[in-house]
């Protein structure tokens, strides 16, 4: 269990990278100035709270009835998760943006999803090259 702990936390290294670049190329699209590090303390924090509260999400899900056996790992991993993750984000992100860019939940909403896609589409594809469903 520590082990599977410490792997989730590393792996958020190149996770909140990514979304941190996607959210930063949005919110900058959108006419607002934020600097780069702010937004990579933003989904740093939301990451690790997603994570955290991720951890539980197998052990209440266990016992599920999601259909086939090789697709239960891959729907437990992305499709489920996504958004959950979204909505564990979303308002840790409207926190942290609110008073940057005036705009309210659905904004942080549409930023967290599309930070989150970054991440969970490549994931899927390496899942499926790599055969680990």
């Amino acid at each position: 269990m520590a082990s599977y702990s410490a792997y989730s936390f590393i792996l958020l290294i190149p996770v909140v990278l990514l979304e941190s670049i996607a959210a930063h190329l949005y919110i900058t699209k959108s006419g607002f100035k934020i600097k780069f590090m702010y937004v990579v303390w933003t989904f740093t924090f939301a990451n690790v709270f997603s994570t955290i509260v991720g951890f539980f999400i197998p052990f209440i899900l266990h016992n599920a009835n999601l259909g086939p056996i090789l697709l239960r790992p891959l729907i437990l991993e992305l499709i489920l998760t996504y958004p959950i993750t979204v909505v564990l984000e979303t308002p840790l992100v409207y926190f942290f943006i609110r008073n940057k860019t005036k705009k309210g939940l659905n904004y942080a909403m549409k930023l967290s999803f599309i930070a989150n896609i970054v991440t969970y589409v490549p994931l899927a594809a390496l899942m499926v090259i790599l055969n680990i469903y």
